[in-house]
């Protein structure tokens, strides 16, 4: 792995780029914002407005100058909260020098400059927003007397509270006046001039759409640290006095490497905790770290889950594991990969367990989705959008999604709502993203697979159901759950045992289980005698129904039991279409 010294971070290039060849004045960046990143002029590490504030004092070539001019800047910092102030003594005598060039309209300009930051108007977004545009028109005339002078810079923090996102009507009234502030400002000469406007925001659905729309912006991501960076970041870290001691266990490159999704921040404290403690940086703490990270991240998004049953602990259903095992194997390399797989059945089959069994095998860290939809406008999407940029930089992930023809809303159907549709259509368009291919893998799972969409279900080439047994298969598989639970099962009451729990789903044997437990001193056949599932005898054919359902969406047809496969397929239609009528389905 390549640990040399990074170059400035790709998103800096982004934004030089998106100046100099694209004629951009207006940036938007978003993503990881709260980081450190590397300053090669410097040597070291430092915040987003730091590093901004240093890499625009050098010379940015603008392409579409007849005069081939270079351009550098002096740097004014607006933060809604503070004010506006500036990040060095030389950006304010800079652009104070510049404005008292401009001439005698903005006289009073470069007054107000000379008071910043000003703690009568630190807390007036509003007039400090016409201020910086006062300024950068000031610098603009002056630049257009002598063209050398420097351009301005205005790093605008906490850009989401500044011009929040909604509909502009029925924002409130100073949220309204600061948004057509902004718009008259960006929508004037200002996109022909030199100066620059950077606009940090947590997520780019917090910003006003009007603002976003506009041509002169270019929205920008700051992707989390890659695992070359993560590993020069461990290295030029790890030298300092406070870290001297620490030691990698087994090494700094596995580290680096387990460290996907966690900010630079997070591994620094990781650092910082190891050496409190005087122990070694390890694969187990670091990824319980990472998974940490994670929850909070997706807190009311979706539960992180750390499953540590695998594979060895499932019992039956041979043929369903060996098909199992095959899928998520393929789904390790990105070139064999898919990026859905379907497991449909009946309700209670032990579909979940299963899966997560595999999971843990894998090493995937598992979430299951619960909240990406949101009662305030535009709530949904930036929820989305947060969930695509920590998968997006994080590391192998599995996502379950339990019962998941009622998770999504149809594309195609007239009853689902247009925030539904357009949820559904992300995430199809995700699950169709090749950078996620062999990282990041959807699990669905389902009674009614028939119900889904069917663009979701195009991209699931690998659907495996987890069908009721019958038969020898199905007498081991009970007389084992039971055994491998510490329950008797007398020879003698074998056969009872499986006529009574004919019905029962995998749910219910586990119910059964937790009873016999309860009742330590009981005779299994007693406690049958004292209770019974309450749906069990209630629900057969509704079971059956999905059973057959399931059947229709299955790739590997050894998982098929017995008595699915001695039906034919014109038998399987038939008795499908007499069990929806009987059961008003």
């Amino acid at each position: 792995m390549n640990s040399a010294a990074p170059s400035w971070p790709p998103f800096s290039d982004s934004v030089e780029r998106a100046f100099s060849l694209r004629g951009k004045r207006v940036v938007v960046l978003y993503g990881n914002r709260n980081d450190l990143f590397w300053n090669p002029r410097k040597g070291e590490y430092m915040s987003l407005i730091d590093l901004l504030s240093v890499r625009l004092t050098g010379r940015w070539q603008r392409e579409d100058d007849r005069a081939g001019d270079e351009v550098r800047f002096n740097t004014i910092l607006f933060d809604p909260a503070r004010g506006l102030s500036f990040p060095s003594e030389d950006d304010r005598k800079g652009v104070a020098e510049t404005l008292k060039k401009a001439g005698k309209d903005f006289e009073g300009v470069a007054k107000q400059v000379q008071s910043l930051p000003d703690p009568h108007n630190n807390h007036a977004p509003l007039p400090n927003l016409v201020l910086a545009r006062h300024i950068c028109e000031g610098v603009e005339a002056a630049r257009a007397k002598e063209p050398k002078l420097p351009a301005l810079a205005v790093l605008i923090a906490h850009g989401a509270t500044m011009l929040p996102s909604g509909e502009l009507e029925k924002l409130p009234e100073l949220d309204r006046l600061r948004v057509a502030e902004a718009l008259s400002w960006f929508e004037s000469d200002f996109y022909q001039g030199h100066n620059l406007v950077v606009i940090v925001v947590d997520q780019l659905s917090q910003l006003n759409r009007a603002v976003l729309n506009l041509p002169t912006v270019e929205p920008i991501e700051i992707g989390l640290p890659t695992e070359s960076e993560r590993l020069h970041f461990l290295r030029h870290t790890g030298r300092k006095p406070a870290y001297a001691n620490v030691t990698f266990d087994p090494t700094i490159e596995t580290i680096a490497q387990d460290g996907a999704g966690l900010q630079l921040k997070k591994l620094e404290s990781v650092l910082m905790q190891a050496a409190g403690e005087q122990q070694p940086v390890c694969r187990k703490g670091l990824l319980v770290e990472a998974n940490n990270h994670l929850a909070v991240a997706l807190n009311g998004i979706a539960i992180l889950k750390m499953p540590t049953h695998t594979p060895d602990d499932l019992v039956g259903f041979k043929a369903v594991k060996e098909s199992m095992q095959f899928a998520f194997d393929r789904c390790d390399d990105p070139a064999t990969a898919v990026p859905v797989i379907i497991v449909p059945g009946p309700n209670g089959g032990g579909k979940t367990y299963t899966v997560e069994a595999f999971a843990a095998k894998s090493g995937r860290t598992v979430i299951e989705l619960t909240g990406l939809r949101s009662q305030w406008y535009g709530g949904t999407d930036a929820l989305f959008e947060l969930l695509r940029f920590q998968l997006l930089n994080f590391g192998r992930v599995l996502i379950t999604v339990d019962e998941a023809h009622t998770a999504f809303g149809s594309v195609h159907s007239r009853d689902s709502h247009e925030t539904e549709k357009r949820l559904s259509g992300r995430i199809i368009q995700m699950m169709s993203d090749k950078r996620f291919r062999g990282r990041l893998l959807w699990v669905l799972m389902t009674s009614r697979p028939d119900l889904l969409d069917p663009d979701i279900v195009s991209r699931a080439s690998v659907q495996i159901p987890i069908l009721d047994l019958q038969g020898a298969e199905r007498e081991e598989f009970v007389v084992q759950l039971l055994t491998r639970a510490g329950i008797t099962v007398p020879n003698e009451f074998k056969a009872t045992l499986l006529k009574t729990t004919e019905t029962w789903s995998s749910r219910d044997l586990s119910e059964l289980i937790a009873e016999a437990k309860a009742h330590k001193d009981t005779p299994l056949q007693r406690v049958l005698e004292l209770w019974r599932p309450p749906a069990a005898e209630a629900l057969p054919e509704r079971r059956r129904f999905q059973g057959l359902i399931a059947a229709k969406h299955c790739s590997y047809p050894a998982v098929l039991p017995p008595w699915i496969t001695e039906l034919s397929i014109e038998e399987r239609e038939r008795e499908i279409e007499a069990l929806r009528l009987k059961l008003g389905l």
